[in-house]
């Protein structure tokens, strides 16, 4: 089956087909629909060509449920089963989980959902706590650092801002033009800083949801965003493929670093707030110095897009996952790679680090989670379980769990000293975004 577009999209999670995009989002963006048609014609024209090199028989004797593996011009594509161990689940989603976050006593999890939910459940027993309705698509999603508010960033072009003692909307931030594709919290929980499909950043007050600063500079989506640890700055990522530091306070551009030459799909502050790490399908991480603006070094080995970044606590490490399949770790003082974990079948989603600094966690396309080493270099165990790639994972603060979640729907808490999962999280009716644990003790996805 071959789909155009997202009004197909929905279809992927139940029948095997092939969405094809195109360059409907320039057209759409700009309002401008002499761009459709000619928009329409290239993705005709992508998808008769990407099928023409498919072996007829690949796909005729298969069906949805069937594993299915090809390649086009070097890039494996695949769909397999995995099995592994679950624990309770834990009903009430409809959807692929798009957000979730763990609670400081790791007691309550948070998952957000594409299915307009966010939800607070019990980790240890498994009901849903409270379900938040009111998010209309939801695109990311942050919670703030004091463990109070919940913001999802949307595809009607708002922001809200969710209590999750309560479940109320506390407010409904307004005034992007386009879809919030991401969302990111400062470390005193005051502000929330989204990025969007009209180019802009917007700074917010979270208590009042007055919008402080409007920051344009940008000529392309803005679909990464991270505060610096100590509050000061902003950096934003764009398929600009540039990265902009922002003060903050004032709103000011302090820095626009250039140097990639695609996408920016993930922007990092080291622990310091001293250097600000980019990830680009370009298929490079670059560490830049957050004050002067001036790259360090650029970080060559991925043979495919990096879309993820992270710094370890301590500062030493930096890791990136990428399209190619592995996580690479590098020195962030010299930009000297340390070691390639190879292990995954499938494009990685996201990277973290325990609290000690002493593990690395990935989320893959391939459906699994994997906890490497971070001095060795060397694989300690592979978890598995989900249906569906898992698109993001955190550790607990106490570091004895790992929580992801997945296209799959579901959220699994797995147990560090065992390799088991402890719960699976179920009834979401999209996919998690992101995952967290809250400073409070609660899990939410």
């Amino acid at each position: 089956m071959l789909c155009f577009k997202m009004e197909a999209a929905g279809l992927i999670d139940n029948f095997l087909c092939l969405v094809v995009q195109g360059i409907c989002d320039y057209a759409n963006l700009h309002k401008n629909k002499l761009w459709q048609g000619y928009a329409a014609a290239t993705a005709a024209a992508y998808a008769k060509e990407l099928l023409s090199v498919i072996p007829w028989n690949l796909v005729s004797t298969r069906t949805a449920v069937e594993t299915t593996k090809t390649s086009y011009q070097g890039c494996e594509l695949e769909e397999e089963s995995t099995t592994g161990i679950a624990g309770r689940t834990l009903e009430g989603r409809s959807g692929a989980v798009k957000a979730m976050a763990f609670s400081l006593d790791d007691r309550l999890v948070v998952s957000a959902s594409n299915d307009k939910t966010v939800r607070l459940r019990d980790s240890a027993t498994g009901p849903a706590r409270r379900s938040l309705e009111g998010h209309l698509g939801v695109m990311a999603m942050a919670f703030s650092p004091d463990g109070r508010l919940v913001a999802s960033g949307c595809f009607d072009k708002t922001v809200r801002l969710c209590d999750l003692a309560t479940g109320a909307v506390r407010r409904t931030l307004k005034g992007h033009s386009g879809a919030v594709k991401a969302v990111a919290f400062s470390p005193d929980s005051r502000l929330v800083a989204s990025g969007s499909d009209d180019q802009t950043v917007r700074v917010w007050d979270s208590v009042t949801g007055a919008a402080r600063h409007t920051l344009k500079g940008h000529w392309h989506i803005v679909n990464a965003m991270a505060f610096s640890p100590d509050g000061r700055l902003v950096a934003s990522g764009s398929l600009d493929m540039t990265v902009k530091v922002w003060d903050s306070t004032t709103g000011v551009a302090r820095r626009t670093l250039k140097g990639h030459s695609g996408g920016v799909w993930a922007v990092a502050f080291s622990p310091d707030s001293r250097l600000v790490a980019s990830g680009s399908f370009d298929k490079t991480v670059r560490l830049w110095d957050s004050v002067t603006g001036v790259a360090r070094c650029t970080l060559k080995g991925h043979s495919g897009g990096v879309w993820a970044v992270a710094f370890s606590p301590d500062s030493r490490l930096v890791a990136s996952g990428s399209f190619d399949k592995t996580v690479r770790l590098w020195d962030s003082a010299t930009g000297m790679a340390r070691c390639t974990l190879e292990g995954h079948s499938g494009g990685v989603w996201a990277v973290t680090f325990s609290p000690d600094s002493r593990l690395v966690a990935s989320g893959s396309f391939d459906k699994t989670v994997r906890l490497w080493d971070s001095a060795m270099g060397v694989a300690r165990c592979t978890l598995e379980g989900h249906f569906g790639g898992v698109v993001t994972v955190e550790f607990s603060l106490d570091g004895r769990l790992v929580v992801s979640g997945s296209f799959d729907k579901t959220v699994r808490l797995w147990d560090l000293a065992t390799g088991a999962a402890r719960r699976m999280l179920k009834g979401h009716s999209d996919f998690i975004e992101a995952v967290a644990f809250l400073p409070d003790g609660r899990l939410g996805s």
